[in-house]
């Protein structure tokens, strides 16, 4: 994960919300000092006097290839082009205090209006029409069209996310957590709505059909403010009150990633031209969020390996030509390594058929440690060419891979391994195997800690012996354990699919 921050005003200018123009630059807000900003990656700031007092909030592009912008404290919704002529429009409702704005399905742009308790609409001609909600004082605060053809906002003192038809019929959505305050809302790549709770330190999820998910944050106290579908397939939030920018997934996991300079205040996120995640700090800058290149990891990978003596052991020729084509797969993939969490995206396996069991064990340690890993005693001379990879596990043939979607398995720490392989299928998950556990904590040492090692169903004998890799001697160890007795220390690794060249 590379984070850089770009100064574009002064501290108390307050950058505040972002989008990408339609001219290939990134454009954002200035509330406090009353101007739009205009930023090409790479170059230079440029900034567009408003006005003093109007609050420039919320900013977006229009089906007219113009910005459209919220007026918080002038009440008004504002226009700019791309050369920096503004044109403002004032609103039928006085002190309506307008806060969120987005492109509808329908040519024109929808916007909320805190104090009124309305949703407006306005034709890119400047036309104004106002919806009223049922609940007033339910302060509207974020919109976002939905796959359905309809707007989608949040109802921050209403504790609830709202709907209304271009036609203007309303419907409202409770939430299940009290005093939750949700702000930022977005469409997600998964057909359904996810918005932010910035009292309740949650992430939610609203299907068209009102189905309502929270997904709690690390830290409650984050006090996330605003989220946007990210370009690998997950949505990225802010955590104004934490410093942070956070990813979820469409499943529900969720990692976080300071900010390299304490108190930046971050507000509105977006992807930007360049296709990295960008967010406004109040403290006077941006900052370009770009997650994991799955190239540059692989190349880590390779490089550990090497350094560890694969490739003099495989031979050059024979390893260079084994691992290289899996490159062009790992290209493709853009999530970032959690291995403290106890999740990595990928993970490149050289099967037993490459390099023995008793060798790969020999050449891990745990972090900060240099005492090589071993295999245990207790498998009885030839018992390791007894364990072999499941039908379930469906290994390929190749003996160079990459395993994804890793996950080290410590929600099953304390239950009975039959039941964690049975509960994992059901989830359309793979068990991992002993390669496979091994090339794990060779890419990852930090994933093997105390209380939170693992077993690897994806390899098994005739037997009720399940392998484990766990911690003995301040060292890794490839040991076994019975399929009916569950251990408080050990889980049960899995992934989501291997993936050969």
């Amino acid at each position: 994960m590379a984070i850089e921050q770009y100064t574009v005003a002064t501290p108390d200018a307050g950058p505040y919300a972002l989008t990408t123009g339609p001219d290939g630059a990134l454009w954002y807000t200035l509330v406090h000092s009353g101007h739009i900003g205009r930023l090409v990656p790479g170059g230079e700031p440029a900034v567009h006097p408003v006005g003093a007092g109007t609050g420039p909030t919320v900013i977006t592009t229009g089906p007219d290839g113009a910005l459209w912008f919220t007026e918080y404290q002038a009440h008004r919704i504002g226009r700019i082009e791309a050369g920096g002529e503004v044109t403002e429009f004032t609103l039928p409702t006085p002190d309506c205090g307008p806060f969120g704005i987005a492109a509808g399905p329908d040519g024109a742009l929808w916007f909320t209006e805190t104090a009124a308790c309305r949703i407006g609409r306005i034709t890119v001609d400047g036309e104004v029409t106002e919806f009223g909600l049922p609940d007033q004082g339910a302060f509207p605060s974020a919109i976002t069209a939905g796959p359905d053809g309809a707007l989608w906002f949040t109802l921050n003192q209403a504790n609830a996310i709202g709907r209304i038809s271009v036609a203007g019929e309303v419907a409202v959505h409770p939430l299940p957590t009290e005093a939750a305050g949700p702000v930022g809302i977005a469409a997600g790549p998964d057909g359904a709505l996810w918005f932010v709770e910035i009292g309740a330190g949650q992430i939610g999820r609203i299907t068209t059909d009102g189905e309502i998910a929270e997904y709690p944050l690390p830290d409650r106290a984050a006090r996330p403010h605003a989220i946007t579908a990210g370009p690998d397939g997950a949505l990225w939030f802010t955590e104004w009150g934490a410093n942070r920018v956070g990813r979820i997934s469409t499943d529900g996991r969720i990692e976080v990633h300071d900010l390299p300079a304490p108190g930046a205040e971050p507000h509105g996120i977006t992807v930007g031209p360049d296709g990295a995640l960008w967010t406004a700090l109040e403290t006077g800058a941006l900052a370009r969020v770009a997650p994991a290149s799955g190239e540059a990891e692989f190349d880590r990978q390779v490089t550990r390996l090497t350094e560890l003596g694969y490739r003099d052991l495989v031979g050059p020729e024979r390893f260079d030509a084994l691992v290289a084509p899996l490159r062009d797969v790992a290209k493709t993939i853009t999530a970032a390594p959690d291995p403290a969490g106890g999740r990595v995206p990928f993970v490149l396996v050289l099967t037993r058929r490459v390099v023995p069991i008793e060798e790969a064990m020999a050449r891990t340690t745990l972090a900060n440690g240099s005492k090589p890993g071993f295999v245990d005693h207790s498998f009885e001379p030839g018992a390791l060419e007894r364990f072999v990879t499941t039908e379930d596990a469906a290994a390929p043939h190749e003996e160079a891979y990459l395993l994804l979607d890793v996950e080290r398995g410590e929600e099953f720490c304390g239950a009975v391994p039959n039941d964690a392989m049975a509960t994992i299928a059901s989830r359309g998950r793979t068990l991992l195997t002993v390669e496979e556990g091994i090339a794990l904590i060779t890419q990852f040492p930090e994933i093997l800690v105390k209380n939170k090692c693992f077993s690897l169903g994806g390899t098994r004998s005739t037997d009720r012996r399940v392998p484990a890799i766990w911690i003995s001697q301040r060292s890794p160890k490839l040991g076994w354990c019975w399929a009916g007795n569950p251990h408080t220390w050990l889980g049960m690794a899995s992934a989501g699919c291997r993936l050969a060249n």
